[in-house]
């Protein structure tokens, strides 16, 4: 709902049509930035011939679903090849990166399941407060909901503790 009334401001409602456009390269990018953080370890341990042949075989991939998007004439399937690839090439990279330093970090794969839930769970919380609640109210409501979900599911995976988060904020007042 959010990117709708961005797009409309900025480019005005001739440009709604390219949101779906929009949310798979977000989507996209979001796996491509996490994929960044694993070519970190690749250049800290100089093994930058690893980043060259996983690079060439992303390529590889991302050339395949070009030519099939080509083919049947359909831009989704070549953003949704890119969206293939970028997830393959983090899953790909998280694996070496983590063989480099012999160490299994959940963490570095859980950051992105943990924003891949929230995303899912306001995803489908969007959908059910616009259909209970006028347009107007909507936006405030969905944002409340999106913060109390957000903070929920970070203490849920143990990433912030909401009893010491009010404790430190009883001692500031």
């Amino acid at each position: 709902m959010g990117i709708y009334i961005i797009i409309k401001i900025i480019y005005g409602a001739d440009w709604l049509e390219s949101v779906p456009f929009l949310r798979i390269l977000m989507l996209s990018a979001f796996f491509s930035v996490q994929e960044i953080f694993n070519r970190i370890v690749f250049k800290v341990f100089d093994k930058t011939q690893m980043i060259l042949k996983l690079e060439i075989l992303k390529k590889i991939v991302l050339s395949l679903t070009i030519f099939i998007g080509i083919y049947y004439h359909d831009v989704f399937i070549m953003l949704w090849g890119l969206v293939l690839t970028n997830i393959l090439s983090f899953i790909v990279n998280y694996y070496y990166s983590s063989k480099l330093y012999n160490k299994f970090e959940l963490m570095f794969f859980k950051n992105p399941l943990i924003t891949i839930i929230i995303v899912g769970v306001i995803y489908l919380i969007n959908d059910g407060v616009s259909v209970c609640i006028t347009s107007f109210y909507h936006e405030f409501i969905a944002f409340l909901v999106y913060t109390l979900v957000y903070f929920i599911i970070l203490n849920q995976f143990s990433i912030l503790n909401l009893k010491t988060l009010f404790n430190v904020l009883k001692k500031n007042k």
